[in-house]
Formats: structure tokens, C-alpha cells, sequence
């Protein structure tokens, strides 16, 4: 099948193309990179089969004010920033991806308000590698934590007010521009729980019950993970297993995400922090000296939290920022299936340096 000719009999200005993290070679990479192969293929397909149509009759003069809406969608489908295909026109419409670290959601409302669809092609696959590195990871999570608040200060008056998209698209595109930075605001409202309320003497802050929403939140990170997972017949054990690592993992980026919020609502430019992509032998040295201000952090909220508080409780949702880095370790571990892909990839790279090897290799073997 010849995909550029889904340019050429529609008005779609981006196709946004599939996502596989198939290239990890390290157990904390196998384990984590699951979320993502379980959210491209599932949200993507959703988002661009609810997002609607839009329709512009002069493609020579594509501005937010000629944009028709053929169909209203209940969603937005966005350009995700790899595995991208935009049109010559849509680029020329644009003229220019915006200078921003959220550059992939600037591009997406950029050809929006031209009247340019963007779909996903679920049948087009990337493949790349999941972060290297919890430490990787945390990075990660700081640009996308910076840039999509940094992207809702500069584009939120232009969203809001735009008529070419529906309520429940607006709603859309807030609540996932602000998935990375909620982790600050839980903060927050454990903080509330934890300090502000004992402080006003509250009783209902001293209950047990308040430990069931936090935990909650923590689970809700790989709830999908889970049901796809369960579906997909793996073991409820490992399913267990991996809920408990995804919430410890997540949970120690509070630092992080509150310290970058604080950073972006002060209007300090975010940074597009490059993800590491390689890593050497990791000690426990490195992995305390590497998460070292998540683990102050932490110990200083559950001190305070325990010196205000009637409620123990409260105190374990702070546990993850404590001992999150131990899956920095992780890193150092590879699979038998990795282990053995590397033996034939140095075994095959040998045998190139010596001779004709033109022919096709069996990964599995």
C-alpha cells in the first residue's frame, strides 16, 4: 500500500504513524516500556476515530476563520513528535514548526486552526527504545511536565476561543496536556491532607480512609496497563507485580513535577532537556547521588506530615520519592531474550568484518 496517497485523496495534513518500544535491552526498559505499546495503538486509534473531520474550501488561504467542521469530534488527535508524515501543503500552511519544546502539540493546533485533519495510521510502526534509565525517565517527565504547561500559557486563549473545536475537544486536550504536571497537584492536595487540615484541627483528616484515593491515584498510572495485560492472558501475579513498580516509579517524581510546575507558573521558559540514551555500570552510589533531592524531598514531607498529622496513613504515599531509586538498578539486568540477541548480534558483526553475510537474519534463533 502506498500511504502518501492518504494525502492526496483527503484534506489530512498529518498522519501521525504507530509506536512500538521494541529495542530495550535492559530489564527496567522490558518492564515500563509496556505502558507505551499499550497507549499508542489503544488511545491513538480512539482519538483519531472520534476526533472528526474538518474541511477547508481554499486550500491558498487557510486561516482559523475559514475553517468548516464537517463532523464535531468528541476528541483531538495530535502529531506526537516521532513517526510523522506531514503534508508539503499542511508544512507550507504552517510555515514553520514552532519554537517551543512542546513543538508536536503547537504543530497539532497549528494545523487545526488551518483546517487540516490529522489521523493515526495504526497499520505504520516505529520502533524505538523505552528511556534507558529510570534516571532517563525522570528526565522525560520534566520536559513533558514544562513543556505542555509551558504550551497551555501560550495557546490556551487561542484554544479556548476557537470555534473550529468542540467543548469535549477542548476538555480533551486540557486534561492530556495536563497528565504530566497532575502529579504536582496531587502533591498538593496530600499536603492539604497531611498539614494544612491538622493544622485547622479537621478531624476527618485522621481517618484511614484518606490512604484510599491516594492509592488510587498511584494504581490509576497503569489501570490500562493492567486491563490490557489481564486481557492478553498474563498472569495476575505479574499484573500485581507490575502495578506495585509502575506506582513506586511514578510515584517518586514528585519532586520533579512540583519543582517544574513551581518553575513554569514563575513564566520560566521550559527546556528541552535531551533524554539520555546510554548508560554505564550503575552502583548504589550513582543511583543515590542521581534521585538524591527526590529522597530529601520526601523524608522532609513525611517529617512534617508526621509532626502535624493524627494519621500514619498519609505518611506511606510518600514512601515512593524514598525508595524509587532502587529501579535505577534495574538498568544493570538483562533478559535471557536480550542477552541472546546481543550474543548473535556481536557473533554476526564478527562474521561481516570477514566476508560476504548477505543474507537475512533470524532474531529468534
Amino acid at each position: 500500500m502506498n500511504y502518501w496517497k492518504m494525502f492526496y485523496y483527503s484534506d489530512i495534513g498529518i498522519l501521525q504513524c504507530n509506536h512500538v518500544s521494541g529495542q530495550n535491552h535492559n530489564a527496567f526498559m522490558k518492564t515500563f516500556s509496556r505502558s507505551g505499546n499499550i497507549f499508542w495503538p489503544v488511545q491513538n486509534v480512539v482519538r483519531s476515530a472520534e476526533s472528526g473531520w474538518y474541511q477547508q474550501p481554499d486550500t491558498m488561504k487557510r486561516n482559523a476563520s475559514e475553517v468548516q467542521v464537517v463532523h464535531k469530534g468528541d476528541t483531538l488527535c495530535f502529531e506526537l513528535g516521532h513517526g510523522v508524515m506531514i503534508s508539503k501543503a499542511c508544512f507550507e500552511s504552517i510555515g514553520s514548526i514552532p519554537h517551543m519544546v512542546a513543538e508536536d502539540l503547537c504543530t497539532s493546533v497549528e494545523a487545526l486552526s488551518r483546517g487540516w485533519n490529522i489521523k493515526f495510521a495504526s497499520q505504520i510502526y516505529g520502533n524505538e527504545a523505552f528511556p534507558v534509565t529510570l534516571t532517563a525517565l525522570v528526565v522525560r517527565a520534566q520536559k513533558f511536565c514544562g513543556a505542555n504547561l509551558e504550551f497551555l500559557r501560550v495557546y490556551h486563549k487561542r484554544l479556548f476561543h476557537s470555534k473550529a473545536l468542540s467543548f469535549y475537544q477542548k476538555l480533551d486536550i486540557l486534561s492530556f496536556t495536563l497528565s504530566a504536571p497532575i502529579g504536582a497537584f496531587q502533591y498538593l492536595s496530600l499536603i492539604l491532607t497531611g498539614v494544612v487540615f491538622p493544622v485547622m484541627h479537621l478531624p476527618m483528616i485522621s481517618q484511614f480512609d484518606f490512604l484510599i484515593p491516594a492509592m488510587i491515584c498511584y494504581a490509576s498510572q497503569a489501570l490500562v496497563d493492567t486491563i490490557f495485560q489481564l486481557m492478553r492472558g498474563v498472569k495476575i501475579w505479574s499484573v500485581v507485580l507490575y502495578e506495585i513498580q509502575s506506582a513506586i516509579v511514578y510515584g517518586s517524581y514528585y519532586f520533579v513535577l512540583v519543582m517544574t510546575t513551581i518553575f513554569s507558573l514563575l513564566k520560566r521558559p521550559a527546556k528541552f532537556v535531551v533524554t539520555p540514551k546510554t548508560h554505564g555500570k550503575i552502583t548504589w552510589a550513582y543511583a543515590l547521588h542521581a534521585h538524591y533531592r527526590s529522597i530529601i524531598f520526601s523524608v522532609i514531607t513525611i517529617v512534617v506530615c508526621w509532626h502535624f498529622s493524627d494519621s500514619p496513613w498519609i505518611l506511606l504515599t510518600f514512601l515512593p520519592g524514598c525508595i524509587g531509586f532502587l529501579f535505577e538498578l534495574q538498568a544493570n539486568f538483562q533478559t535471557k531474550e536480550t542477552k541472546a540477541t546481543n550474543a548473535l548480534l556481536r557473533r554476526e558483526s564478527k562474521l561481516a568484518l570477514v566476508g560476504d553475510r548477505n543474507y537475512r537474519l533470524d532474531w529468534r534463533a
